[in-house]
């Protein structure tokens, strides 16, 4: 027969069990309550097409409700935003690291900064990359451009074709230096060489008239041979 003492101690036993399923259920219930408070995930996903800081205010409501979540939770709901190239893009710096454990604060200064580093990156590139100026003779455009890719060479670590170069290069010249030039690539197609390329074309270039945008008619009184 159990004593009073047991019987005691079985009732504290349960009771504790029953406060501990009922705080249990209280917090679910809570954090169902916050889901149902919550206002729905943005129309429109972050495709990285323009500042963070934009998206975010164009979608204030939501994320100021989310500050009151969890880590984890906030964690959740921000990648929920984030179209498949920007959770790409952040997944790169961190391979072994599921995105879903991550700082939500980290994620955000992250997608902050990407923006910004990626146009500034593309501009950079691009201005290197193509003839965007406007040269006097070739021998200007070639020594210009030379150096600058080989900068971003350098920067990259990414070789840029020969053919890629002679094409920029190309489409800069003028008649007739533009005809003398798709002579020359039809003939050497198959072993284009930007330094041959580059040196033919200034030699020739000697028996045509250069004008302040590059190459234009043929110099009076000499003659190409």
């Amino acid at each position: 027969m159990a004593s009073a003492k047991d019987t005691k101690s079985d009732s504290t036993t349960s009771n504790k069990s029953d406060l501990n399923e009922m705080l249990k259920l209280n917090e679910d219930a809570f954090a169902n309550l916050l889901k149902q408070q919550l206002p729905p995930a943005p129309r429109n996903q972050f495709y990285g097409d323009g500042p963070f800081t934009e998206y975010m205010d164009k979608n204030a409501i939501f994320f100021s409700q989310i500050e009151n979540l969890s880590e984890t939770e906030k964690t959740a709901h921000l990648l929920g935003c984030l179209a498949d190239n920007v959770y790409k893009l952040l997944k790169l710096s961190r391979p072994n690291i599921p995105l879903s454990k991550c700082n939500y604060s980290e994620l955000v200064d992250d997608l902050m900064k990407s923006y910004a580093e990626t146009i500034k990156y593309a501009r950079d590139y691009t201005k290197l990359l193509l003839i965007q100026d406007c040269y006097c003779n070739i021998n200007d455009l070639h020594r210009t451009k030379i150096a600058e890719w080989r900068n971003l060479e350098e920067t990259t670590s990414q070789k840029i074709p020969d053919l890629v170069k002679i094409l920029l290069i190309f489409d800069n010249y003028k008649e007739p230096i533009k005809l003398i030039a798709e002579k020359y690539i039809q003939d050497h197609h198959s072993k284009l060489n930007l330094n041959d390329f580059c040196a033919y074309m200034e030699s020739e270039s000697l028996f045509v008239q250069e004008n302040s945008c590059g190459v234009g008619a043929f110099k009076k009184g000499r003659s190409r041979k």
